[in-house]
């Protein structure tokens, strides 16, 4: 066995049997509420809902795009059912969208070639990359990024090709069928994670929990459920552990105690494996709460390395599944120290024999444990409600997008370790925990695969890897803006770990360049600090950040520009509506301003944007108060007037004049200080916000250097 926590692709079957599964599930939950045998509640349900019955079945009519003989859309009133029947029965290709489509078996697709063909030739891309990368070679590395990066393009740039009828590659359905697909294994992915990490579940009302745990019993293989918790001792859930399991996930959402009575009843008359299969079920977090000391031991022997050096073969450690041999190695992640296997042998092969002694020794645990894998994370039970799960509560996946999900482990490192450690010994188990995470997430894909009519030698296409590892991850309440450490990649251990940092918002390129490098160093000092397992000096921070905003009020009140963002005024004629555009302030500074202080050729011509505080009458009024040169003041209140403008919030000043002499010391008298050094240190506030400091608003009421 090269991975116990693997099934054959011929276990995996479609199954779009909804109807029987309602008849079961209908029938178990009137079983538990009114105590009846199982066998005269099933016969109730299927005598109710006889499509021939007042209260039967109706089979909704369904309105579908067929294809005539030659191959042309047509229109076709058909019932959902029957729509089902022919996607079962034809063994046609049906995407999360509802698209089906031919199986291979009859019309292979020349789109399907062409992708499968292009992702291949970007993997084996990306795999010369991360060898250039390994073996220090940067100059091959940067040219094999740009290769992979060019057929990354290419390939994605095919779903947009195929939604443009101008196109030869156009076919409708395509993108639709592609991101629900993904989509579709990214909720998945979400859902398992955050059930199996902290328990979870997207327990929206009480007829889809009541739904689920009906699901469990019924598609849980109770036997197997029964070996695990007599072979390793768990304790079997009472009824009120389940109710405190369903009320865990459920107040998120919604309260009543009318439900948690007719759960807590159901629960009463459950056996006691049944109650185990619902509270353990893909659920690490719950099995962990009844059984700590189990969970804790569990997963400190699946990330423990060994000394042994007298091992297997390395034809026998390479025929292991590719997830045995990456935990292996990142295990012994101190050791390899990002070095290549070859490069391993040849420096230090007492610790290649350890990684193979260590992968053996991962699989030996992997068999110890497989009654509790198979029992509880390789079910047919897939996480429930993934339509609705944009509106989930997390607790786990703390970020995700379109085909990806990113989860902590911190709650786990604190379970196993009584605080946030990044010792060598929470590192692993950090890895331990991966592992698990993404072969049950494998398992889930393949579920989903097989009942989309994938055919079997096709099964595993659809995946999940694991791309990084952050040690460190800050999150800010910007979407997809954080900075973390990156300490690993595709299998990668880095022996020095990158910032990674992401979001226009905490890089942004319009800031001078000295912004971004100060809040970058500041960005590894909060990592180094937290890796160190030392306390961050917030005060120390505050006063740093509130020391730069002064900096800024300084070089403004001197006249200086290095803070102003630049542009450009073009042409009239580049303009649709010159009135209305960038054209109106050539005019601006050519009527007001250049009799005082130079004047400026015909646009085009570079700018520095200056902010005002003129948003009003009152504003201006007391901006123009403030001028010492009357003229000027009497040229922009008539300049306003006549163009019935009430309010200027943007001045832009020709570059050929500050580049002379600075930003004109009547002009800075109206200059908005505070929104300048609020657009300028936003990468620090966003910064801030990732340690619990929130002072933005729209009204800019509160920086920093008011209180520091």
């Amino acid at each position: 066995m090269n991975n116990p926590t693997v099934l054959p692709d011929d276990h995996y079957t479609r199954d779009l049997n909804i109807v029987a599964g309602y008849y079961d599930d209908a029938a178990r939950y009137l079983h538990l509420n009114t105590g009846q045998p199982m066998d005269e509640c099933l016969t109730y349900v299927r005598d109710r809902m006889n499509p021939k019955a007042p209260t039967g079945f109706k089979n909704p009519k369904a309105l579908i795009l067929g294809k005539d003989i030659n191959g042309d859309r047509e229109p076709q009133v058909t019932s959902f059912m029957e729509f089902l029947k022919k996607v079962t029965t034809e063994k046609l290709l049906l995407s999360p969208s509802m698209a089906a489509y031919m199986p291979e078996t009859e019309k292979i697709s020349t789109h399907g070639q062409y992708i499968e063909e292009g992702v291949r030739n970007r993997n084996l891309v990306k795999a010369e990359m991360f060898e250039a990368q390994r073996n220090g070679d940067a100059l091959t590395e940067l040219i094999k990024k740009g290769e992979q990066n060019n057929l990354k393009i290419n390939n994605n740039s095919y779903s947009g090709a195929t939604v443009s009828a101008a196109t030869i590659l156009y076919y409708k359905s395509t993108h639709s069928s592609l991101t629900s697909t993904c989509r579709t294994a990214t909720s998945y992915a979400n859902a398992a994670n955050e059930k199996f990490l902290m328990g979870n579940r997207h327990y929206y009302d009480a007829e889809t929990t009541k739904s689920n745990l009906m699901s469990l019993i019924t598609l849980t293989d109770l036997d197997l459920v029964k070996r695990a918790c007599d072979t390793f001792g768990l304790v079997y859930p009472t009824s009120e552990d389940v109710v405190d399991c369903v009320r865990y996930s459920s107040e998120l959402y919604w309260r009543g105690e009318t439900h948690i009575d007719t759960i807590r009843t159901m629960a009463q008359n459950m056996k006691p494996v049944e109650r185990a299969a619902i509270v353990y079920v893909n659920d690490m977090y719950h099995l962990h709460k009844l059984n700590p000391s189990f969970t804790v031991g569990f997963l400190i022997e699946l990330s423990t390395t060994t000394d042994a050096t007298d091992t297997i073969s390395d034809a026998e450690f390479n025929s292991y599944d590719s997830d045995v041999t990456m935990l292996a190695n990142f295990l012994m992640y101190d050791e390899v120290a990002g070095r290549p296997k070859d490069k391993l042998m040849e420096e230090n092969p007492e610790i290649h024999d350890r990684v193979k002694a260590t992968g053996q020794r991962t699989i030996q645990t992997l068999i110890k444990y497989q009654p509790l894998i198979l029992a509880f994370w390789l079910t047919p039970n897939i996480p429930s409600s993934i339509h609705a799960f944009p509106s989930a509560y997390r607790k786990a996946a703390v970020i995700s997008d379109t085909d990806s999900t990113m989860f902590t482990m911190q709650y786990w490192v604190e379970q196993c370790f009584g605080k946030v450690s990044f010792s060598s010994e929470a590192t692993r188990v950090v890895f331990g925990i991966v592992f698990i995470i993404s072969k049950m997430v494998s398992h889930i894909l393949a579920i989903q695969s097989a009942n989309m009519g994938v055919q079997e030698n096709k099964l595993r296409m659809l995946q999940m890897k694991n791309e990084f590892y952050f040690a460190v991850l800050s999150m800010t309440t910007r979407s997809k803006h954080y900075y973390a450490s990156q300490d690993a990649q595709e299998g990668l251990m880095f022996v020095e770990p990158k910032l990674e940092v992401k979001g226009v918002g905490l890089r942004d390129s319009k800031v001078p360049p000295m912004i971004n490098k100060g809040a970058k160093e500041l960005m590894n000092e909060i990592v180094a600090t937290i890796k160190a397992e030392e306390k961050i000096n917030l005060t120390e921070i505050l006063v740093r950040v509130a020391d730069i905003e002064r900096s800024i009020i300084q070089s403004i009140q001197s006249g200086s520009y290095e803070y102003m963002t630049s542009g450009q005024v073009k042409a009239k004629e580049s303009y649709k509506n010159p009135e209305q555009s960038a054209y109106t302030q050539y005019e601006l500074w050519r009527d007001v301003f250049a009799p005082s202080f130079g004047d400026t050729k015909e646009p085009p011509y570079s700018v520095v944007k200056v902010s005002l505080t003129a948003n009003n009458k009152t504003e201006i009024a007391a901006w123009c108060d403030r001028m010492e040169n009357p003229l000027l003041k009497q040229r922009l209140q008539v300049w306003l007037l006549e163009r019935r403008r009430t309010a200027l919030s943007t001045l832009l000043i020709p570059a050929s004049v500050v580049e002379t002499a600075g930003i004109p010391k009547e002009i800075i008298t109206g200059v908005d200080t505070r929104k300048i050094i609020f657009n300028t240190m936003g990468v620090y506030y966003l910064m801030l916000e990732s340690l619990g400091i929130f002072m933005q608003d729209k009204r800019i009421a509160r920086l920093l250097s008011d209180y520091y």
